[in-house]
C-alpha cells in the first residue's frame, strides 16, 4: 500500500527552498513533499527555477529525488550559464561523485559559436565533456557535421577534440573570391566516414582531421585565388592537416583511389585524371600529390602506372619512377603499354619522355634509350630498335638512330634503317618507311593456304585482304583458286554507328555479302582455260543484305534478304553446320514499336527451301516457297488487371490481340522422271528408253550399247561414267495454296492463383475472326470461345546417398503433376457463310463447324538430381534423369488418345546423351475395348550421344640453381564420340536410321611437333566415311600446318604458313580454309 505525506503550501508569492550542502537552490509557484516506495520526493511545479553554482535552469516541472540525489526535470527545460545555453524534453541532474546532466528529446546545446543537435545528450559539469547521441548534428562556424554519436573533450573551457561515430558526414562550406569572378562563391568540401576525429589548437582553430573507416573527401583546390577543380579521394583512413583555416596536406591510406575534375575555367587541363595507389599524399600549398606504391594515373586516353608517380599541378608535370620492383609504363587507349625505367609527361601540352624505353606498339615491338611522345601521339624514339620476336633475343629486328611511329599515317619512318638476322648485319637502308596500325583493327593481306585435291587438283585457299579504313564500316575478300575446277569469290561488307544525334541515326549496323561467288566448270572439263567459257562452265553465287536500325529504345525497323541464283545449295559444297542445317533463302522486313503495355508490329516475308529430300514416288507433290504480304500485329497486356493487392484474384492478366493478315502464297514442285546426262543436266523431252539406250554395259568388262567390247576401258567406274540416268527429280508446279486477308480479335483473361500446394491458372478466351475481301471489306464474321482451367503442384524427395556412395553426397527427386482442361465453344457464325473462310488461315473442318471440343491432357514430369562432389571436393548439383508421361482424354469420344512417355539421361554439362521416347495404348488394336493390364506397346524411337575423352600426361623435371620445377605436357589426349538414331515398330522392329563413331586425337610427336587425327565411322555400313591428319608446329614467329585427306570426299593434302613478321602487312584472321572452302 502505498503511503503519502503531503506537505502543500499554496503561496501567492514565490517560494525558496535551499537544499543540504547548499549545492542546489530551488524556486518554484508550487511545491508539495511526499514518500513513495519509501523514496521521499519533493515535486516543484510552475516557474520552476533551479540554481547549479554558475548554472541556471528552468522548467516546468521538477523531481528531487532526494535518497538517490537525483533531480528530474521535464517541460521546457533550459539552461544557462556564461558560455553554455541547452534546452530539451526533459533533462536529469545526477547530484553523485559523476556530476552530470541528461538531456533527452530535441536537445539543443550551444557554446559560443557551436551548435549540437541531437536525441540525447550528457553534459559532465566538473570534467569538461560533452556526448550527445541519435541523429546528431554539430555546426560550428563553416563546418556541418552529421553522425549517430559524438564526444566533445574541453580543456579550460576550449574545445580540445571532437570524435563523430557511424554514418559521419562532415561538410565545410566558405566564400572565396576568386580572381575572374567580382562576386564571392560558395563552395563545399564533403568528407564522410565511420569515425571522424578532430583536434584543436590552444585557439580552439581545427588542426588536422582524421577519417577512418570507408573514408572519403570531396574537396575543392584552390591557387592564386583561382579555382583549378574539384578532388575526391577515398581509402581506409584519411589524415587532414589544416592551418590558418585552409587544408594544407592529406594523407590516404589503404587502397586509395580519387579522381580530379578540372574547373571548366582551368584551361591548363584538358580531362579528367583519375588515379589509385595504395598510399596517396596531397601537398596543398604547392599543389603537389604522391602516389606510392602500385600507383596508376589515367588522363583521358592515357594510362600511366608505376612503383611511384609524382604530379605537380602548377606545371602541370608528372614524373613515374621505378619502386619495389615495380616498373613505370604508359599507354594510350587499348595499345600496348610502353615500359621505362624513368617517365616523365606534360599534360598541357601532352608530350613525354621515356628513358631505356621498351615497346609493343601494336605491329612489333619496340626498343630505345628514350621515348618522347608528343600531343598527336607520335612517338620518337632515340638508338631504336624495331621486332615482331618477342623473345629476349629475338630472331631478327631492325635497328635505327632515329625513329618515328607515326600515329596519323600509321607508319614507321626510319633513318636509316639496318636488318639484323639474329646479330647478323643483312641490309642496310638510307631511310624506310613501314606499315602500322595504332587501332584495334588493321588493314592488310590474309595468307592463304596451298594444296592439292583429287576432285579439283591444286589449289589456293583464303587468299585475301581486310580493309578497316575506320570504326564505322570494314570489308573483307577471299579468293579460292582450283586448277581443275572452279574459281570462288566472297566478299563481305559490315557497316555499323551507334547513338547518333537524331533519331533516324540513333542506331543502326548491318552487312551486303557476296557469298559462293563460284565460276565453275562442267563436269566433264577439267582445263582451266574453258573457265570463262559460258559454253563450257556455269556461274553460281547468293548474295546477302541485312540491316537493323533502331529508332530508339522502343522503335526499330529489321530488313533481311537473300537471293541464290541456283536451286540447289547441294550443288555447292558448303563445309559450315550451321548452313547445312539451315539451308533456306530467307527474306523479311518488319517494323515495331511498343509502348509500356503494348506493342505494334508490320512486316512481310518471303521463304524458299533449297534443299527437298527425294521424291518417293511420281507425281509426288512439296511445298518448297512461301510469300507472306504485309500483316500487322497489335498486343495490350495488363498484367496487373486489379492493381497490386493481396487478394486471389491480385495476379488476374487481360491480354488482347488484334492481328491482321494479308494475302499468302505457297508454290510447290512435282516430282517427275527425267533424263540427267553425265554432266548432270536434265532433258526432259526423251523418254527412259531413249534415254538409256546410249549407255554402255559393265559385265566384268565394259561395252557399248551395240554390245561391242571397249577394250581401254578397264574400271566399271570409267565405263559406266558417261552413262545417262533415268532419275525421279522435282520440277516446279506452281501455286499449290492461296490465303485471302483475313482479321482475327482475341481477347484472353487469366487469373492465376496458388491453393494449398497447388498452382491454379483459369484462362478465358474470346476470339472473332473476319474474312476479308482486299484489305478492309468484310466478307464474313464468326466468334468462338474458350475455358481452361490447368492445376499443378511439385512434389519433392531427398535421400542422402553418402553413406552409400562416396561423391554422391543427395538425391533430389522432383515431381510435377499436371491437369490441364479446356473447353472450345462451337463456332458461331455472325454474318456471310462458313465457306467465306475456306481460302484463309481460319478454314473450318465441316465435322467442328456444329461441335464443341472438350479434352483432358495429364502430365508427370520426373526429374532426378544429385549432389557431387568434383574432384576439388566442392559440391555441385547435375541433372541425372528425366522421365516424362503425357496422355489425353477426349470427353466427346470417351477415348484417351496415346500415352506418350520420354526418358532422357544426362550428362555432366546437362546435355542429353540418350532419350528414348515410347508410345502405348490403353486399348485393344483395332478397338476401343480397355486392356485389363498394362498399356499395350505401339512404338519406339531412341537416339544416343556420346562422347568420350582421354588424356596421357608426361612429366618433365627442370632443375636450375635458383628453382626446381615439374612441367606436365599432354603427350596423347583423345575424344571419342557416338551417334545412334533407331525407330521401333510392330512389323519392322528395330530400323538403324543413323549411326556414327567419331575419333579424334592429339599426338604430340617431339617437342615441337603436333599431330591430329579425325575420324568418321559409319556403324551401319561399318565403313570410315572420312580421315583427315593434320601436323603442326608454331615456331616463334610463324605458324606451320599441313594437312591431308587421304579417305573421304575429295581427298588431297594442303599447307598454310602464317607469318607474324608485321612489316609483311600480313593478318591471322580467324577463321580457317577448313570452314570456307570445298576441300574439307
Amino acid at each position: 500500500m502505498k503511503f503519502k505525506i503531503y506537505l502543500i503550501l499554496h503561496l501567492i508569492f514565490q517560494t525558496s527552498f535551499l537544499f543540504p550542502n547548499e549545492k542546489l537552490k530551488f524556486s518554484a509557484d508550487f511545491a508539495e513533499s511526499y514518500i513513495e516506495n519509501n523514496l521521499k520526493i519533493k515535486v516543484f511545479k510552475d516557474n520552476v527555477k533551479i540554481i547549479d553554482k554558475d548554472k541556471i535552469l528552468f522548467t516546468d516541472l521538477a523531481k528531487y529525488l532526494q535518497d538517490s540525489n537525483k533531480v528530474i526535470l521535464s517541460g521546457n527545460v533550459k539552461m544557462f550559464n556564461q558560455l553554455d545555453t541547452l534546452s530539451c524534453n526533459e533533462l536529469i541532474i545526477f547530484q553523485n561523485n559523476n556530476k552530470r546532466y541528461e538531456a533527452l528529446g530535441n536537445v539543443i546545446f550551444n557554446r559560443k559559436s557551436t551548435i549540437i543537435k541531437s536525441e540525447k545528450l550528457l553534459y559532465f559539469t566538473d570534467s569538461e565533456q560533452i556526448e550527445a547521441f541519435g541523429n546528431v548534428y554539430l555546426k560550428n562556424e563553416n563546418n556541418e557535421i552529421y553522425g549517430q554519436s559524438l564526444k566533445i573533450n574541453y580543456k579550460n573551457n576550449k574545445v580540445s577534440e571532437i570524435n563523430m561515430f557511424d554514418e559521419v558526414n562532415l561538410i565545410n562550406k566558405k566564400f572565396f573570391l576568386f580572381k575572374d569572378n567580382n562576386l564571392p562563391q560558395l563552395l563545399e568540401d564533403n568528407m564522410t566516414s565511420n569515425i571522424l576525429l578532430i583536434y584543436f589548437d590552444e585557439n580552439e582553430s581545427i588542426d588536422s582531421i582524421k577519417l577512418i573507416g570507408m573514408a572519403q573527401a570531396n574537396f575543392n583546390a584552390i591557387s592564386d585565388s583561382l579555382l583549378k577543380g574539384y578532388n575526391n579521394v577515398s581509402g581506409d583512413t584519411i589524415l587532414i592537416r589544416i592551418k590558418d583555416d585552409e587544408l594544407t596536406n592529406m594523407f590516404v591510406k589503404g587502397g586509395a583511389i580519387g579522381s580530379f575534375q578540372p574547373d571548366k575555367k582551368n584551361e591548363n587541363l584538358l580531362y579528367n585524371i583519375s588515379y589509385n595507389a595504395e598510399e596517396i599524399s596531397y601537398d596543398l600549398e604547392n599543389e603537389l600529390t604522391y602516389l606510392v606504391e602500385s600507383a596508376k594515373v589515367v588522363y583521358g586516353e592515357t594510362t600511366l602506372e608505376g612503383g611511384e608517380i609524382n604530379a605537380d599541378l602548377k606545371t602541370n608535370i608528372v614524373e613515374s619512377k621505378i619502386s619495389k620492383s615495380i616498373i613505370p609504363s604508359v599507354k594510350t587507349g587499348n595499345e600496348s603499354p610502353t615500359f621505362g625505367h624513368y617517365m616523365k609527361f606534360n599534360l598541357y601540352y601532352e608530350t613525354g619522355t621515356i628513358e631505356q624505353g621498351y615497346n609493343k606498339i601494336d605491329m612489333g615491338i619496340f626498343q630505345g634509350d628514350s621515348f618522347i611522345t608528343d600531343k598527336n601521339e607520335d612517338i620518337y624514339i632515340e638508338n631504336g630498335v624495331f621486332t615482331s620476336c618477342d623473345i629476349e633475343e629475338p630472331h631478327y629486328h631492325f635497328e635505327s638512330n632515329i625513329m618515328k611511329v607515326d600515329n596519323k599515317n600509321n607508319q614507321i619512318i626510319a633513318r636509316p634503317m639496318r636488318l639484323y638476322i639474329q646479330d647478323f648485319p643483312l641490309i642496310t637502308l638510307p631511310f624506310a618507311v613501314l606499315p602500322n596500325s595504332n587501332q584495334n583493327r588493321k588493314s592488310g593481306f590474309i595468307m592463304p593456304s596451298f594444296g592439292h585435291s583429287k576432285n579439283n587438283g591444286t589449289w589456293i585457299e583464303d587468299l585475301g585482304y581486310y580493309y578497316a579504313p575506320n570504326d564505322y564500316y570494314d570489308i573483307i575478300t577471299y579468293l579460292d583458286f582450283y586448277d581443275r575446277s572452279k574459281v570462288k569469290l566472297d566478299s563481305k561488307i559490315n557497316y555499323k554507328k551507334t547513338y547518333g544525334n537524331n533519331w533516324y541515326n540513333y542506331n543502326y549496323y548491318g552487312h551486303f555479302q557476296i557469298n559462293n561467288f563460284i565460276n565453275e566448270l562442267n563436269p566433264s572439263n577439267n582445263d582451266f582455260i574453258n573457265l570463262f567459257d559460258n559454253e563450257k562452265s556455269t556461274t553460281k553465287y547468293s548474295s546477302k543484305f541485312a540491316h537493323n536500325q533502331d529508332f530508339g529504345n522502343n522503335q526499330f525497323i529489321r530488313l533481311k534478304y537473300e537471293y541464290y541464283n541456283f536451286e540447289n545449295l547441294s550443288d555447292v559444297v558448303e563445309n559450315n553446320a550451321r548452313i547445312r542445317l539451315d539451308q533456306k533463302e530467307i527474306s523479311q522486313i518488319y517494323y515495331s514499336k511498343s509502348w509500356d503495355n503494348s506493342s505494334l508490329s508490320i512486316g512481310a516475308s518471303s521463304f524458299r527451301n533449297l534443299i527437298l529430300p527425294e521424291p518417293d514416288y511420281e507425281n509426288q507433290l512439296r511445298d518448297y516457297k512461301k510469300v507472306d504480304y504485309p500483316s500487322v500485329n497489335f498486343q495490350y497486356n495488363n498484367p496487373l488487371l486489379f492493381g497490386k493487392t493481396d487478394k486471389w484474384f491480385g495476379n488476374t492478366k487481360l491480354s488482347y490481340n488484334l492481328s491482321h493478315f494479308n494475302e499468302s502464297i505457297s508454290y510447290s514442285k512435282k516430282s517427275t522422271w527425267q533424263c540427267q546426262d553425265q554432266n548432270g543436266l536434265i532433258t526432259s523431252d526423251l523418254n527412259s528408253e531413249q534415254c538409256l539406250q546410249d549407255n554402255n554395259i559393265w559385265e566384268g568388262e565394259c561395252f557399248d550399247s551395240d554390245y561391242n567390247q571397249l577394250s581401254q576401258i578397264v574400271s566399271q567406274e570409267e565405263c559406266l561414267s558417261s552413262n545417262n540416268i533415268w532419275i525421279l527429280d522435282w520440277v516446279k508446279n506452281g501455286i499449290s495454296n492461296q490465303s485471302n486477308p483475313s482479321l482475327e480479335n482475341k481477347l484472353t483473361i487469366k487469373i492465376p492463383f496458388n491453393f494449398l500446394y497447388f498452382n491454379i491458372n483459369p484462362n478465358i478466351v474470346i476470339s472473332e475472326q473476319w474474312s476479308l475481301d482486299g484489305i478492309s471489306k468484310i466478307k464474313a464474321k464468326k466468334r468462338q470461345g474458350s475455358l481452361g482451367i490447368n492445376l499443378q503442384t511439385n512434389i519433392y524427395g531427398t535421400i542422402n546417398s553418402s553413406l552409400i556412395f562416396r561423391k554422391i553426397q543427395t538425391f533430389r527427386h522432383i515431381i510435377t503433376p499436371s491437369i490441364n482442361t479446356i473447353y472450345i465453344s462451337k463456332n458461331q457464325l455472325i454474318s456471310g457463310s462458313y465457306d467465306d473462310f475456306n481460302q484463309t488461315r481460319f478454314n473450318i473442318n465441316d465435322d467442328l463447324i456444329n461441335n464443341y471440343s472438350l479434352i483432358s491432357s495429364f502430365n508427370i514430369n520426373n526429374r532426378l538430381q544429385a549432389k557431387i562432389l568434383n574432384e576439388d571436393n566442392e559440391l555441385y548439383k547435375r541433372e541425372i534423369l528425366t522421365y516424362n508421361f503425357y496422355t489425353s482424354y477426349n470427353w466427346d469420344t470417351k477415348l484417351f488418345n496415346a500415352l506418350m512417355s520420354s526418358i532422357s539421361l544426362k550428362d555432366k554439362a546437362g546435355g542429353e546423351y540418350l532419350r528414348l521416347n515410347i508410345e502405348q495404348s490403353f486399348y485393344r488394336k483395332d478397338s476401343n475395348e480397355f486392356l485389363n493390364g498394362l498399356p499395350r506397346l505401339v512404338g519406339m524411337s531412341t537416339s544416343i550421344s556420346r562422347n568420350f575423352g582421354y588424356t596421357i600426361n608426361s612429366d618433365e623435371y627442370s632443375e636450375s640453381e635458383t628453382n626446381q620445377k615439374l612441367n606436365k605436357q599432354n603427350l596423347w589426349d583423345a575424344s571419342f564420340g557416338f551417334t545412334l538414331t533407331a525407330k521401333y515398330d510392330l512389323q519392322k522392329k528395330w530400323d538403324l536410321e543413323y549411326s556414327t563413331l567419331s575419333l579424334n586425337s592429339n599426338i604430340r610427336l617431339t617437342n615441337s611437333w603436333l599431330m591430329k587425327n579425325n575420324f568418321y565411322i559409319n556403324m551401319v555400313d561399318l565403313e570410315i566415311n572420312s580421315y583427315e591428319a593434320e601436323f603442326i608446329r608454331s615456331l616463334h614467329c610463324w605458324d606451320f600446318s599441313f594437312f591431308m585427306k587421304p579417305i573421304g570426299y575429295n581427298q588431297g593434302f594442303g599447307l598454310k604458313i602464317s607469318i607474324s613478321e608485321p612489316n609483311l602487312q600480313s593478318l591471322k584472321v580467324t577463321q580457317s580454309s577448313r570452314v570456307r572452302g570445298n576441300n574439307w
